[in-house]
């Protein structure tokens, strides 16, 4: 008994050693850390983004104009015809439905044109600016020791983050370091014009 009683109680001490000590062959876990960003607001409060955008709406605000005449001219088409049903006569009454009808699909198009142009200069001036981001975003992820960075731009379901607390936002640095980069260029006509001499 008591030999028993002795080898049960040095097998327990060499259990407890051996659950204290690592094991020599474990790797040492790895610290990981997370950062998130917000990719689209992002680009969009660079000082880059934000003179990209004021040079997008200058540069479709004459298309704008158009469109609001044509719908301007297309409303009043169709008022004319409107208060005008019982002094047109008949032959009058067609012409301006098929007036209405041509500018109805004219406007449509119009639209459409003027959007998907609108759409492709947004898509080209975000693709310039977050190509030169993400660079800037690998480096200071690196930096930082950054295991991993999610962009959390979209909403859920479409977002996987269901929640991130806000100090591992790290939006702000990613836009300070790009404007430092990259700083707006002012625009060519709002450069002072050179001196006489």
């Amino acid at each position: 008994m008591k030999f028993s009683t002795l080898f049960a109680a040095v097998c327990l001490l060499a259990a407890m050693g051996s659950a204290q000590a690592p094991a020599p062959s474990a790797a040492t876990p790895q610290r990981v850390r997370i950062g998130i960003i917000n990719i689209q607001a992002a680009i969009a409060t660079t000082q880059e983004g934000k003179a990209d955008e004021a040079k997008l709406k200058a540069r479709f605000a004459p298309k704008q104009q158009q469109l609001q005449q044509e719908s301007a001219a297309l409303t009043a088409d169709q008022k004319k015809l409107q208060t005008g049903g019982d002094t047109l006569s008949a032959e009058a009454k067609t012409d301006l439905t098929n007036t209405i009808a041509t500018k109805q699909k004219e406007l449509r198009n119009d639209i459409a044109d003027a959007q998907n142009d609108y759409r492709n200069a947004t898509n080209d001036m975000i693709n310039a600016i977050g190509n030169k981001m993400v660079i800037i975003l690998n480096q200071y992820a690196q930096q930082h020791h950054f295991t991993m960075v999610l962009d959390h731009s979209l909403n859920w379901p479409q977002n996987p983050i269901l929640y991130a607390t806000p100090t591992i936002d790290i939006t702000k640095q990613i836009v300070s370091l790009y404007d430092q980069k990259y700083p707006a260029t002012v625009p060519t006509s709002n450069a002072p014009a050179p001196r006489k001499p």
